[in-house]
C-alpha cells in the first residue's frame, strides 16, 4: 500500500469525489446523446466520445490513491503501543 501524508490523502479524496461527479455527468450525457441519436439523428459519435471520457475518468479515479483505512489502523497501532509501554513501566 502507498504511504502518503494525511494532506495528500485528503486532496486525493476530494479529487476522487470531483471525478465521481464528472463521471455521473458524462454518463448522463452519453445516455442523452444516445437517445437524441435515436429520435433526432444526432451523430452517435458524440455519445461514443462522451463514453470514452467516462472510461478515462473512471480509470483516473480508480488510480487515485487514498488510504483512509490505513490511517485508522495506524491510530489503533499507536494506542496499542502506548498500552504496551505503560505495562512495561
Amino acid at each position: 500500500m502507498h504511504d502518503i501524508s494525511n494532506d495528500q490523502n485528503l486532496k486525493n479524496f476530494k479529487k476522487r469525489e470531483i471525478l465521481r461527479i464528472l463521471i455521473i455527468i458524462f454518463a448522463a450525457l452519453t445516455i442523452v446523446l444516445a437517445i437524441l441519436n435515436l429520435f433526432f439523428q444526432v451523430h452517435i459519435i458524440f455519445a461514443f466520445l462522451s463514453y470514452i471520457v467516462v472510461l478515462v475518468l473512471s480509470h483516473k479515479r480508480k488510480n487515485t490513491v487514498i488510504n483512509k483505512k490505513e490511517d485508522e489502523l495506524n491510530d489503533i497501532r499507536k494506542e496499542i503501543d502506548k498500552v504496551k509501554r505503560k505495562k512495561k513501566i
